[in-house]
């Protein structure tokens, strides 16, 4: 009988310890699912603040409707050769028939192919269709850039004052574009601030791992993050 006794303990032991295990391995994935995402979103937070201090800008509109090249070097494209801030920039629509864009590093290409063209589609078609009464609106998503996810927010360039008038058609606006690029070297370093292993991004289906899908602006998945 004692020995039945002592049988019953230790499996209900193992069975408590494995059941704390588990609740443990569970709670610290879910803790890790939050800091993941709150800092994808922290980022795309900063993107689009970035965007706006940009975007809503009496001389910038000013200078970009004139198509001042000299001025949008000094004043939007410096800060992709810092890759501070934002390491991707596109300015197209309104005055300029073909879209201009900057790359981290890789200076400027006036055929836009920094940024790929369905990305600026994307954002110019959601802007023409969501923001004629709100021209301040800003639109955030995922695009792939050479297979690399790219976090872009996009807006009108605007004045910020009545010193300066604002078109009435919505297409005589200038768009600006600013990525933050989800490289590996970013992802790592997200890992190593957060304490999170190994977080990258897979084509794949991530099963039961941590994870978190990024999606264009169609909805559709791009792939995921997982770690």
């Amino acid at each position: 009988m004692m020995a039945v006794t002592v049988a019953v303990f230790l499996a209900t032991l193992l069975w408590s310890i494995n059941s704390l295990r588990l609740a443990m391995d569970t709670r610290a994935q879910n803790d890790s699912v939050r800091l993941v995402v709150s800092e994808i979103a922290a980022l795309k937070t900063a993107n689009e603040v970035m965007n706006a201090d940009y975007n809503q800008w009496d001389e910038a509109f000013a200078r970009i409707s004139a198509q001042d090249l000299h001025w949008i070097g000094d004043n939007y494209s410096f800060g992709v050769t810092l890759e501070t801030s934002f390491d991707r920039l596109a300015i197209f629509d309104g005055p300029y028939n073909d879209p201009m864009s900057w790359g981290g590093g890789a200076g400027y290409a006036a055929n836009g192919e920094h940024v790929s063209r369905s990305a600026m589609t994307a954002a110019q078609r959601w802007l023409r269709e969501n923001a004629d009464d709100d021209r301040t609106a800003i639109v955030s998503f995922y695009a792939m850039e050479n297979g690399i996810p790219v976090i872009y927010s996009a807006s009108f360039i605007i004045p910020h004052t009545d010193a300066i008038a604002m078109p009435d058609r919505i297409d005589a606006l200038p768009i600006s574009m600013m990525g933050r690029t989800l490289s590996p070297a970013r992802l790592s370093h997200i890992s190593e601030v957060l304490d999170v292993s190994d977080i990258r991004f897979t084509t794949e289906d991530p099963g039961l791992q941590p994870h978190l899908v990024l999606r264009d602006l169609s909805g559709k998945g791009l792939g995921a993050l997982v770690w």
